[in-house]
């Protein structure tokens, strides 16, 4: 897990200090001595390391939603869910910030980056049907769950924009009071 660690923070450094089209897996590879190879052993692509820790976010999102009460509401499932997500990117705040840097400078990241946040709405959503036998109709459910992530989405960008400063945890929930009453009443 160290060495994986390790070559997606010097991946996302040197994604920032030179552009992810202008660093190549030889690049990261030498930065982290390593053979270009090994690095395909814990990476596929420069994409991966990119999204790496978002595709661990989504990973504890399953593993954490499994863990809530079966009698919590749709409002509370997913006010828990932007409670653990915030803490993961408040808790690595500088990697976060560097990895939207990244994202938002290079064109041909953000629709993986947009495919991921539209992927944790339909885990979301598979585990809420499977796991809790909700009485809301599947549409307005999926409405609320895309709503959600989508107000994350905006928070979040919101935060890093201002350079990951401030309470993203309190903003979320600032969000969340927002949605409450217009989408779950």
């Amino acid at each position: 897990m160290l060495a994986r660690e390790a070559i997606e923070e010097a991946a996302l450094r040197l994604f920032h200090e030179r552009g992810y089209e202008n660093t190549s897996i030889e690049d990261i590879a030498e930065a982290v001595v390593m053979s270009p190879r090994t690095f395909f052993r814990y990476f596929a692509s420069k994409e991966d390391v990119v999204f790496a820790s978002w595709q661990e976010i989504v990973d504890t999102v399953v593993v954490f939603l499994s863990q809530l009460p079966q009698d919590t509401s749709l409002y509370a499932i997913l006010n828990a869910v932007l409670d653990h997500i915030s803490t993961i990117f408040q808790a690595r705040q500088e990697r976060s910030l560097i990895m939207y840097q990244v994202v938002t400078t290079t064109p041909a990241l953000i629709p993986p980056y947009l495919y991921l946040i539209t992927s944790l709405e339909q885990i979301i959503h598979t585990i809420i049907i499977q796991r809790w036998n909700t009485q809301q109709d599947d549409q307005h459910m999926m409405l609320a769950i895309a709503t959600t992530i989508t107000s994350f989405r905006v928070t979040l960008q919101s935060w890093l924009q201002d350079g990951a400063e401030g309470d993203l945890l309190a903003s979320v929930h600032e969000t969340m009071e927002r949605l409450r009453d217009g989408l779950f009443s």
